[in-house]
């Protein structure tokens, strides 16, 4: 008896809790985690234990609460064999969204693609377009931009059905803006950030408002307006509890790029103050960088060499790729042109690789 008033209480809190994940609806879901947590008594061997855990972990990925994630994740592991049907599915796309968000993009994609294979059970279209949006984040930040706007505009489809998912529908164009961004199909991209920025004014989520600023910031850096992206970034800013290393690195580049050193100087502090609080090696490098070409701390030759030798070491292809044709570039300035070919060779390498793992 006790075991069927587990599963009778448990089945429909878990698919409220998960369907509110999905949504992306935190204060909905904490308060329906805390109900489940008062009123079901859920142990390793009742009914819906391992769902649960399995939703704990997209829970705590959600949050962004990683470490506890990775606790939740190796518990999960030891009940391998008993993962079956639809929770080999959630299995497999909690891990790929666990990787995607530490970057491992080769593990996220391939956790992604063992998903698919048990997706068509489900009959489920939210799921379905959950699954485009994660395949499309995954594609965009790959280099296969067609494909991610492919992927986003499936998502955006179904999820517009739902008045409910408006958010996600301003997540989908925001991934369609950084799409069109890299493909520098700039009016394209601005207007997708614009009208997911009056989404998520319209439901005043002021956390991914500041997002679309940042993500702003950076399709008019790369048309080449630091003015404009200085403003935006500067709003994406706006009354944050804490600096991230990418804004900061961002900004101070640009402030440098107008001719504006003190406030550049201002920014790359800020940034290395961060750096040596947290040991963040790959922003160790991207600030020197900075200072030597800015800045004439050191060569910017020789501080470019120790960087890629990091990031070679790291697997850090897509750094790599991008810091390798900068190099040769100044090598081929000075007529050097060993060194200049050594290192288009090697940035030619890591593109294959950044792309190899797309495949």
């Amino acid at each position: 008896m006790q075991t069927n008033t587990v599963k009778n209480n448990a089945e429909p809190l878990l698919k409220t809790w998960y369907h509110n994940l999905r949504a992306q609806n935190i204060e909905n879901a904490r308060a329906i985690k805390k109900k489940i947590g008062d009123e079901v008594e859920l142990e390793e061997n009742q009914p819906y234990f391992l769902e649960f855990l399995l939703y704990d972990f997209r829970y705590h990925i959600l949050l962004e609460q990683f470490d506890k994630a990775q606790v939740l994740l190796e518990r999960i592991e030891s009940f391998k064999p008993d993962i079956n049907g639809k929770l080999t599915y959630y299995y497999h796309f909690f891990k790929g969204q666990y990787a995607y968000d530490q970057d491992h993009l080769d593990e996220a994609l391939e956790n992604y693609l063992k998903a698919e294979n048990e997706l068509m059970e489900l009959n489920d279209e939210i799921e379905l377009a959950e699954f485009h949006y994660k395949m499309g984040s995954v594609y965009f930040h790959l280099d296969y931009l067609t494909t991610g706007i492919q992927c986003a505009n499936r998502a955006m489809k179904i999820f517009k059905q739902y008045d409910e998912f408006e958010k996600r529908v301003a997540d989908c164009k925001v991934l369609l803006g950084a799409c069109y961004k890299d493909l520098k199909m700039f009016d394209q991209g601005l207007e997708f950030y614009e009208s997911a920025k009056v989404c998520y004014e319209k439901i005043e989520d002021h956390q991914h408002i500041r997002i679309v600023n940042v993500n702003t910031g950076r399709l008019l850096a790369k048309k080449g307006d630091s003015v404009k992206a200085i403003h935006f970034y500067e709003l994406g800013l706006e009354n944050v509890t804490e600096y991230r290393l990418p804004i900061l690195f961002s900004l101070a580049e640009e402030y440098f790029k107008v001719g504006n050193i003190s406030k550049g100087m201002f920014w790359l502090d800020k940034g290395k103050e961060i750096v040596a609080k947290t040991n963040n090696q790959i922003y160790n490098y991207e600030f020197s960088i900075l200072e030597a070409e800015y800045l004439n701390t050191n060569d910017i030759k020789t501080v470019l060499e120790e960087a890629i030798l990091y990031y070679v070491d790291q697997g850090l292809w897509e750094y790599v790729k991008n810091y390798g044709i900068s190099l040769a570039e100044l090598y081929e300035e000075i007529e050097d042109y060993k060194k200049a070919s050594e290192y288009y060779r090697l940035s030619s390498q890591a593109r294959k690789k950044v792309s190899l793992r797309g495949k």
